[in-house]
């Protein structure tokens, strides 16, 4: 009698079968650390611009309160002392002890700013001017570094390049820093 041949039922996954699974499963995970990355980025860009709202906010409510700098700027014709460009500002009289000029508070206001800008965001700085066609307008200007490695995050390079500001100032270069992102605002105190 002749013996044919006996077929079994396949019992198991072949080797190759694991390696497409495999294959597919490490292209969705990576797929997620790429979409967290990129969430994560996004989360750190937005905490810093909320950052610099409520710097703004907080010069401008420092200048709403020393109302007598503005008046004594209009009334004898001398520069608002909350203007000032970029880079650090001496500390000056410290008015939470002694008794200060509508100037000497914005020295201190300025320099207290400034600190906090540095403390809140990353390489934070910033810069007031005044506008030359409405002198009870005011520009701030606020920049910080983004630590972000352009290479490695492509199309994220675009939030560091610098924009400039088409305005003529009394500080002079009323431009964003390079390398750096900014959060311009114009405020009426």
């Amino acid at each position: 009698m002749p013996r044919f041949p006996v077929f079994r039922a396949q019992s198991g996954v072949s080797l190759i079968e694991s390696l497409v699974a495999l294959f597919v499963l490490a292209l969705g995970i990576l797929g997620l650390a790429g979409l967290q990355t990129r969430t994560l980025t996004e989360t750190r860009l937005t905490n810093a611009r909320a950052a610099a709202v409520r710097m703004t906010t907080d010069i401008h409510e420092r200048m709403l309160l020393n109302n007598g700098a503005m008046v004594d700027s209009i009334n004898n014709a001398t520069p608002f002392p909350y203007v000032v460009g970029w880079g650090g500002v001496p500390a000056g009289t410290n008015c939470n002890t002694t008794a200060c000029t509508h100037a000497q508070l914005a020295g201190f206001d300025l320099s207290q700013w400034k600190n906090t800008l540095s403390t809140v965001l990353p390489g934070g700085d910033g810069l007031i001017y005044q506008s030359t066609d409405d002198p009870r307008e005011f520009g701030v200007l606020i920049a910080w570094t983004d630590n972000i490695d352009d290479k490695a995050i492509g199309d994220l390079a675009d939030y560091t390049n610098p924009f400039t500001v088409s305005v003529t100032t009394n500080v002079g270069n009323a431009a964003c820093p390079a390398n750096m992102i900014c959060h311009l605002t114009r405020v009426r105190p």
